[in-house]
């Protein structure tokens, strides 16, 4: 019987890719043919590519490296070959934790040019002595640019993206552009007393787009905010421990700027009325971002509504949903369907207690990182590789989380007593009870569809953990859900021979 090949799969990285194009840039195809030169030799087929451009080797969450290691860990595939180790990843932790994963799924991993198989032993050793020496050149080549940085801003020269409010100028230092009266009046309404979402207004009625924002990119008050605090303004340059308080021409006196960090903001008016059940949990099937509640002026009535505008875009179908629809909706589909399911041991209850501190703790840590004023005394890598971390340890302890309610069961009462307590319970407490059971709420924008088309409820564990969300930047897109993805729980329940495909099918539609 002749022995079936090895079905392989092909990884390309570029670390970057800049302005070239055409005959000019050969590297992915360099690599293309070095990988089906090595596949051949080892009696390997390349069956799919996986492509990552302007990707560092010492990041870990690279689209095509993931999907390469998914890949061999569903046993779609029996490994990956690259052209160069270095190509598939730069860190010996990252890099023996990739292998390993690929090992345990009796895949391998092949390099060309380095010329050896990881199922082999001399193949496992030159696999940690050639990571070694590949960290090694990236630690080089941080320090060759911290000092060129350093070098620069003394020069007055700025390396990273120009603030918003100047250009780049020939020469490397930074010049005003059209924005920068806005930026500057921005600093004198602060002082006066105005709050931020006005001054987000104002500069978006300028149309001052956010530096590096997408076009349709609107202020958000945490832009603001950032943007007011940067020292920048005054006409410094920080680069680590070197400060540079006339690398350019400032947009502000130090008087102004110290003015605007002094005031207190007008307060903003907000409704003595209690918050709405579902604030939170109901997110737009076009752009993922939360229903906000609001009142409709002349009818008194309640609706929750996409707020369109968005600090990475404009919602393209903004959703919208009556109160009196949707809550009544909720209630009946928790009460009869979430509490239905068996109760959690006191032991994982704790377990799920402590996942839930952790998360919050680890979100105080990372929202406490990002406004911190010191941190442009620190430098740019340093900052980036803090946030990095933190923002690691979040999406942990949340996968930890999720990973709890998954495993196990419900944490609510039972339906019976479920139906028994909840006329006596607070708004709030109801809340409380409904955000235990759920993670997402999903809302079409199409008004004239029945709510239970309408809506796609996610329980814990359900949700993707790339969501909008305060500190989170993540790409702006809908909810790719299949027609019939608006099924209530009940009838997926009541119709056995449908009840998986179509819970698996929703399930893969918003993780994709």
């Amino acid at each position: 019987m002749t022995k079936r090949s090895r079905q392989m799969d092909g990884y390309v990285r570029v670390s970057r890719v800049g302005g070239r194009e055409g005959d000019s840039f050969i590297s992915p195809q360099q690599q293309r043919e070095r990988i089906e030169a090595a596949a051949k030799n080892a009696g390997a087929e390349i069956v799919t590519w996986h492509t990552d451009l302007d990707e560092s080797g010492g990041k870990w969450e690279r689209p095509g490296f993931q999907a390469a290691l998914e890949r061999v860990e569903s046993g779609v595939t029996d490994g990956v070959v690259v052209a160069k180790l270095d190509r598939f990843a730069r860190s010996v932790l990252d890099a023996r934790e990739a292998i390993r994963r690929i090992e345990q799924a009796g895949g391998s991993l092949v390099s060309a040019e380095d010329g050896f198989d990881s199922k082999t032993p001399m193949g496992r050793f030159a696999v940690t002595m050639l990571f070694g020496l590949a960290e090694l050149e990236l630690e080089r080549v941080r320090e060759n640019w911290t000092a060129a940085r350093t070098f620069a801003a003394r020069r007055g020269v700025h390396m990273a993206k120009p603030l918003t409010g100047y250009d780049r100028g020939d020469d490397g230092r930074l010049v005003s552009n059209e924005g920068a009266p806005a930026i500057a009046e921005a600093f004198r309404r602060r002082a006066q007393g105005a709050n931020w979402s006005e001054l987000a207004r104002f500069l978006d009625e300028r149309e001052v787009r956010p530096y590096g924002r997408a076009e349709g990119g609107k202020w958000t008050s945490a832009s603001v905010r950032a943007l007011l605090r940067n020292r920048g303004y005054l006409g410094e340059l920080r680069s680590g421990s070197v400060v540079n308080s006339e690398a350019h021409v400032p947009l502000v006196t130090v008087a102004e700027f110290e003015a605007a960090q002094a005031a207190n903001g007008r307060p903003v008016a907000r409704s003595s009325e209690p918050a709405h059940l579902l604030t939170g949990l109901l997110r737009c099937a076009s752009c993922r971002h939360t229903l906000k509640p609001k009142t409709i002026t002349g009818t008194g009535a309640k609706v929750y509504r996409c707020m369109r505008d968005h600090g990475a875009g404009v919602c393209p179908s903004p959703a919208t949903i009556y109160a009196s629809v949707v809550e009544p909706h909720v209630e009946r589909l928790l009460l009869d369907e979430v509490a239905a399911r068996s109760y959690r041991p006191e032991a994982e209850t704790r377990a799920l207690e402590e996942a839930e501190r952790e998360v919050a703790n680890t979100e105080a840590e990372l929202s406490a990182w990002v406004t911190d004023e010191a941190i442009v005394a620190i430098g740019r890598d340093v900052y980036v590789e803090g946030l990095q971390a933190r923002q690691r340890r979040l999406d942990e302890a949340q996968a930890r989380r999720r990973s709890l309610f998954a495993d196990t069961a419900s944490a609510l009462p039972s339906r019976t007593e479920l139906r028994e307590l909840w006329p006596a319970l607070t708004n709030a407490e109801r809340r409380r009870l409904l955000a235990s059971a759920l993670d997402v709420i999903i809302v079409r924008p199409n008004g004239r569809r029945p709510v239970d088309e309408r809506i796609v409820v996610l329980l814990h564990g359900e949700a993707p953990g790339d969501l909008p969300g305060r500190g989170k930047r993540v790409p702006f897109k809908g909810f790719d859900l299949p027609e019939d993805a608006g099924m209530p729980l009940a009838q997926d329940r009541d119709d056995g021979a449908v009840e998986g495909p179509k819970r698996r099918r929703r399930q893969q539609a918003v993780s994709a």
